[in-house]
């Protein structure tokens, strides 16, 4: 697809002999492309991401050169709900931190006793499930929720209601701290902002929150998780992604630290869209968008 609009090259070693050349670049989560790195390409056009987060890109520094930036946003709604992947792994993180997963799943020690007792959890037809950001993958997770039984309250900055879907939306942050015995992010990430929940909206959690986040890590306060996580406040935290990630410091999260110890923690290593089915879905349908708008521009 990418070959419509000139020679594709593959390879880091290939791409550094001809960086000067290069117009566009498509890019996976994995490396975070800096300033050191992308000043390189000095024809440099385009960024392509089939991400819906771009925290991996120094968008500053490619805004100031007028680089443009194409990722998930881009591509139409209704096309994307074919991408379930990241939906389903919230949901399975859900599951596993609500029943203390890693406590009873495999553990020799628990298997060896075989006591049903010793984890024992409540039903998430129990609780109260509140989702942040009920977008594309915040919708999905909250019909899941709602299906499975769970009171489901949803907080979004822009009005998703329709015709199809007329969730149970909260006014404000506190008011869904207030409310839920579950919070999930779902929401989109925005560099210039700081986290959605900042250690001033987590002090309204009640006790025994259990947090789930397939967003971004930079849309939590993870120190403060920490402080929470300790003094008992929260009961567990899952996540798919660590602030500061994919650069080298984001492993001196506090969030290891939590899971080192043993405390109600699962964290996968930024799986969630990582389905073979959904890659090859999500990367071809953005390279055939980006060629389609460059040749509309060049025409």
């Amino acid at each position: 697809m990418l070959e419509r609009l000139g020679p594709v090259l593959l390879g880091e070693r290939e791409l550094a002999t001809r960086a000067k050349s290069i117009e566009g670049l498509f890019c996976r989560l994995g490396t975070f492309l800096g300033h050191d790195h992308l000043e390189r390409f000095e024809g440099l056009k385009w960024v392509a991401s089939p991400t819906t987060a771009l925290s991996h890109l120094d968008l500053s520094y490619l805004q100031k050169r007028g680089v443009r930036v194409y990722s998930l946003r881009d591509l139409d709604f209704n096309e994307l709900n074919r991408v379930t992947s990241t939906a389903e792994l919230t949901v399975f993180l859900m599951l596993a931190v609500t029943r203390n997963f890693l406590k009873v799943a495999n553990d020799p020690s628990s298997l060896e006793r075989w006591d049903r007792y010793s984890e024992t959890s409540k039903q998430l037809s129990s609780r109260k499930v509140g989702v942040i950001g009920v977008g594309r993958i915040g919708r999905r997770v909250y019909e899941c929720a709602s299906a499975l039984g769970a009171q489901t309250l949803g907080f979004d900055i822009r009005d998703i209601s329709s015709d199809s879907f007329k969730p149970n939306m909260v006014h404000s942050l506190k008011e869904l701290m207030i409310q839920s015995d579950v919070v999930i992010v779902c929401a989109t990430y925005d560099p210039l902002e700081g986290p959605i929940l900042s250690e001033e909206v987590l002090q309204f959690a009640n006790q025994g929150l259990l947090l789930v986040n397939t967003a971004r890590g930079e849309l939590v306060d993870e120190e403060a998780i920490e402080n929470l996580m300790r003094n008992g406040t929260l009961a567990g935290y899952a996540t798919d992604v660590i602030s500061g990630e994919p650069k080298a410091e984001f492993r001196q999260s506090p969030i290891f630290r939590l899971l080192d110890e043993g405390y109600n923690v699962v964290v996968t290593p930024h799986v969630g869209g990582a389905a073979s089915d959904a890659l090859q879905f999500s990367e071809l349908a953005l390279a055939t968008y980006v060629t389609d708008a460059q040749i509309s521009g060049l025409q």
